[in-house]
């Protein structure tokens, strides 16, 4: 549930950043156009929690420039190793 928050938050930060920045630059233009442009951006926010579950998930390949893996990286960078992590799953526990 958290995650689906997040993600449904973050979208809606992007889309009201779009907003702005389209805003800003039909500031020239009638303040009709930049009330739809809002108006439009502020139904998506309310739209994108029904209809976001019912589109197909975008994965975005991020590339590997270290040539390990994220969780690797990730042990690497708190200090930990892969094989101490490995053997912590593996312990067994006296009951």
């Amino acid at each position: 549930m958290g995650t689906v928050l997040l993600l449904g938050s973050l979208k809606a930060l992007c889309l009201i950043a779009a907003a702005t920045a389209l805003a800003g630059l039909l500031r020239p233009f009638a303040a009709r156009v930049r009330a739809v442009v809002w108006q439009t951006a502020l139904v998506g926010t309310l739209v994108i929690p029904i209809v976001a579950p019912l589109l197909p998930t975008l994965t975005v390949p991020i590339p590997n420039k270290l040539g390990m893996s994220s969780t690797r990286r990730a042990l690497q960078w708190s200090g930990r190793n892969a094989h101490d992590e490995g053997n912590r799953s593996r312990q067994v526990r006296p009951t």
